[in-house]
């Protein structure tokens, strides 16, 4: 079968009911679907009721364009310091404007907190916090080191921080009693620490113990609050450490991405030896004190994701529970950067992250983060005039996505395809696919849609088309590049 140029868009039926037959995934995932979810991962909230949800990390008061790309959830990142810049003198200013403008924008916000401060903080956490900070403000926009984001420990002041965390969340809990002027949205979601599984240089049961302290007192204060355990990193070391990679075109990297790594020399690697025990103590003591896990994922590969959040799943399950996973920083490519592909990468990241049961992603970042490398410096999505990337229209799609789908599923196919159905109430329907290489052919099925309308790069309605299909089966290409097909009737 020949595709003319002008008919491209053809090539995309190929998502259309490919044959009927759905594997769990490449990484033997199960079909996400939120009505099998157990009571307790259910009291998360109303987002996990209702489908897949999309966010964005780093707004940075733009709260007009997160309004526009469709985000339903962002996420606030605070020191203890800014909350309390001297003991007992609390400055709730910042948190106020951002509940305010994203509560005027109907979104939801997600708190970061974490225990830095110049007084309450054990020394050698405040010391080291002002020589990186110092360090990297001399050196070049996009050559800064992610060491800003300094270590921490456990709190010199705990009993401070422990108030502060206490009135704080009465403050934005929306029961009426002390609550913050004007509220509209609720805060229902605090993470205790970003990065706890290398940011934490303290013993990782020291962090629990924090964990479990400030839990006790943000649900005192608003028994609805939630907390997220602070992310793991670099998940891809430990799903290959743990044999969870069974897609044969994956391949684990340096962190550079470089060279591939084998699983003989991760694990005679000192530092993922020391991080594997860490982690292994976090999940094993923390069960009873957070209500969702969090990890973060960079990187060129997509797929990355599914493996991520199995291995989350396997080490809770290894300890007798299980939690939602979320992940709250999520951006690709980090190298050989392109606008037109950094928009697949949208599509790729978060369809992969819907079909792996990760039911809230937040993009990073919607504006550039200057302090940063420049490698994730060109994953926001709008550029640093304000103009939107070809990835904004991709993430406005994938938006409407999740908000009119509640389930996923990998679609059965050859190894070198990715296919996708995602599905909603009513009878909608998307399928999103790609390949791993141009020129692969997949045979499909095409019988139960009669219109449907196609989406390539760059994923905006207007270079868009709708087409009535013809039941049939046929042999058709696909290439690297993703394409959503979405159900019209």
């Amino acid at each position: 079968m020949t595709i003319p140029r002008g008919c491209l868009l053809l090539v995309c039926t190929f998502l259309l009911l490919v044959g009927t037959a759905c594997r769990s995934s490449r990484q033997e995932s199960k079909s996400t679907s939120k009505g099998s979810m157990s009571p307790t991962d259910r009291a998360v909230g109303d987002m996990e009721k209702t489908g897949f949800r999309v966010g964005l990390h780093g707004v940075q008061g733009r709260f007009d364009l997160a309004q526009q790309s469709g985000a339903t959830i962002q996420r606030a990142f605070l020191s203890w310091q800014k909350i309390e810049p001297e003991k007992g003198h609390y400055d709730f200013s910042r948190l106020d404007e951002v509940a305010r403008d994203a509560g005027d924008v109907g979104i939801d916000t997600i708190v970061t907190m974490r225990a830095l401060s110049e007084w309450g903080s054990s020394p050698d956490t405040v010391g080291e916090y002002e020589n990186t900070w110092g360090e990297q403000q001399t050196k070049e926009r996009g050559k800064r080191s992610r060491a800003v984001a300094t270590r921490n420990s456990y709190p010199k002041e705990v009993d401070a921080w422990l108030r502060m965390l206490g009135k704080m969340v009465e403050r934005y809990d929306g029961d009426g009693q002390d609550d913050m002027p004007g509220l509209k949205r609720p805060i229902r979601h605090w993470q205790i620490e970003n990065e706890v599984s290398w940011q934490w240089k303290g013993p990782m049961s020291s962090y629990v113990k924090l964990l479990r302290q400030s839990r006790e007192v943000m649900r005192k204060a608003d028994p609805q609050a939630q907390i997220v355990l602070g992310a793991i990193t670099a998940a891809q070391y430990f799903a290959l450490d743990a044999g969870l990679i069974k897609d044969p075109n994956m391949h684990i990297t340096t962190p550079n991405g470089k060279r591939a790594v084998t699983v003989e020399e991760v694990r005679s690697n000192k530092i993922f030896r020391d991080k594997k025990k860490a982690v292994e103590t976090l999940f094993a003591e923390a069960g009873p004190y957070f209500d969702i896990a969090d990890f973060h994922s960079y990187s060129n590969d997509a797929q990355f994701l599914s493996i991520q959040s199995a291995w989350m799943n396997s080490i809770m399950e290894k300890n007798g529970y299980t939690r939602p996973i979320w992940c709250l920083e999520c951006g690709g490519p980090v190298s050989d950067y392109s606008e037109a592909r950094h928009a697949e990468e949208v599509v790729k990241r978060l369809t992969v992250a819907f079909a792996s049961r990760i039911s809230t992603v937040l993009w990073s970042t919607l504006l550039p983060t200057n302090e940063f490398a420049q490698k994730y410096i060109d994953l926001s999505l709008v550029d640093n005039s304000g103009g939107k990337k070809a990835a904004f229209l991709a993430y406005q799609l994938m938006a409407r996505m999740a908000k009119e789908c509640t389930e996923a599923k990998v679609i059965e196919t050859s190894a070198d395809v990715y296919a996708y159905e995602l599905s909603g109430p009513g009878g909608k329907r998307y399928w999103v696919g790609w390949a791993i290489e141009d020129r692969q052919r997949l045979t499909v099925e095409t019988d139960a849609v009669r219109r449907v309308q196609i989406y390539q790069a760059p994923y905006s309605k207007e270079k868009s088309v709708e087409v009535t299909v013809k039941n049939a089966r046929e042999t058709l290409p696909i290439s690297t590049h993703p394409v959503v097909v979405e159900s019209v009737d």
